[in-house]
């Protein structure tokens, strides 16, 4: 896998990058990410430093791999408008002007989740596609070896606000393959509904993650937050975890990675399913509760005695601090809260305070880092840490110390952006 190199003073970021540019070793797609004021990330296509100038090498921090989505779109780009064009004209005798139309809605851009294409709102994006039989054409594409191991081809429409409690990614359009049954009721999924329904997977950053694209949501664009996990929080050692919204996993999986105790909730069975099966595959161990099975602090301590680092409750984090009732006061030394719930994670905000209050309280620690995602425009922003500020009684005496940053995720519409407030109480 290529690689990310950390650098910890701007000074070093113009040397490196010239080097780079003249190995052609630059990533051409990824600008270098400021993380705070003192760090950076650069995307390469290096696969190890190994002869990195050694004035270099010692400018950079660390590494870290990631899953580079663009390059095989980079390399089948050409090729599939090449098979399209070549199924319109000879296959379907299509003429001269509808072609024209035709071609300029081939898609350019997708991501790649193996076995699944997902390919850019704006594909086949003409009333003239309505009439091609998509069956045909990517029986086609398949047939031409466009796309190695790929049985599945979807078009991920925009988010639109909506009431979905359940994170149902109601904005996929499957156009080739069987995405499985309708289940009348996603609530309450048997085994035998998760088996027969389709799975795609990813690997980033070394981690292995899973969702059944019919029932849950993945976004893509997180891969620069779970890298910046992976990065600053290296060695947790058991340090303790709360998840709120652990959807299939996202974050969760970054904090196990870096040797952390982790709690977390989630409603969607289907997220759970499909991080119960990441959990697996990356090799943490974990258990399940459901709302009616018993959990307690002599059963957690018999958990952890029995090597589980992962506790996952498949309901509503309103239930998290009646899970934690039999709990001392000071017995979790908590030094993360993950609130990753778009468009607002407000609504558990009032949840954290109550979990860090308590557990935090004996000692007077303020140690516990909270990150609020939240969508926001990028001139709302300071409006936004005046309200956290005041939310969580954070005074101008303790800005400093306890407002860590703004980390900008991923753009969702113009100046709106998803960010990542880190706090610390």
């Amino acid at each position: 896998m290529p690689i990310i190199l950390e650098i910890n003073s701007s000074q070093f970021i113009k040397p490196l990058k010239s080097y780079l540019e003249s190995i052609n070793a630059i990533h051409k797609h990824k600008k270098i990410i400021k993380l705070d004021d003192t760090r950076f990330h650069i995307f390469t296509t290096l696969t190890s430093i190994e002869g990195v100038p050694s004035d270099l090498h010692a400018t950079i921090s660390s590494i870290v791999e990631y899953e580079d989505e663009n390059n095989e779109e980079d390399q089948n780009s050409n090729k599939l408008a090449i098979v399209i064009q070549e199924y319109l004209t000879q296959i379907l005798s299509i003429s001269d002007s509808e072609l024209k139309i035709l071609i300029e809605n081939i898609p350019k851009k997708w991501s790649v989740y193996p076995p699944m294409i997902l390919f850019n709102y704006n594909s086949f994006d003409n009333t003239i596609w309505h009439d091609i039989d998509f069956n045909n054409l990517f029986e086609y594409i398949i047939s031409k070896n466009v796309f190695p191991d790929i049985t599945h081809f979807a078009i991920n429409q925009p988010i639109i606000k909506t009431n979905n409690e359940m994170r149902k990614p109601i904005n996929l359009i499957p156009l080739y393959g069987d995405f499985g049954s309708e289940v009348h009721e996603t609530m309450n999924p048997t085994e035998d509904d998760f088996k027969q329904s389709f799975w795609c997977s990813v690997i980033q950053n070394g981690i292995y993650q899973t969702w059944c694209p019919k029932y849950t949501m993945f976004s893509r664009g997180n891969i620069k937050e779970k890298a910046r996990i992976l990065q600053t929080y290296k060695s947790l050692h058991r340090s303790v975890v709360f998840d709120l919204y652990c959807g299939i996993g996202y974050f969760s999986l970054s904090y196990l990675r870096n040797d952390a105790v982790v709690f977390c909730w989630d409603l969607n069975p289907w997220s759970i399913e499909g991080f119960r099966r990441a959990l697996i595959k990356n090799k943490f161990p974990h258990k399940i509760f459901h709302p009616d099975d018993d959990f307690n602090y002599e059963i957690y301590q018999q958990c952890l005695s029995d090597g589980i680092r992962a506790f996952v409750f498949l309901e509503s984090n309103e239930m998290s601090l009646t899970r934690l009732e039999s709990f001392p006061s000071n017995s979790l030394d908590i030094k993360h809260v993950n609130l990753g719930l778009l468009p607002t994670s407000y609504q558990s905000w009032t949840i954290t305070k109550s979990i860090t209050e308590k557990y935090n309280a004996v000692n007077n620690k303020k140690n516990t880092l909270i990150h609020i995602h939240e969508n926001y425009h990028i001139k709302e922003l300071p409006n936004l840490i005046q309200f956290i500020k005041s939310e969580f009684s954070i005074s101008d005496k303790d800005n400093d110390d306890q407002i860590l940053g703004i980390n900008k995720i991923k753009s969702y519409a113009p100046d709106i952006w998803h960010v990542v407030v880190d706090i610390k109480i």
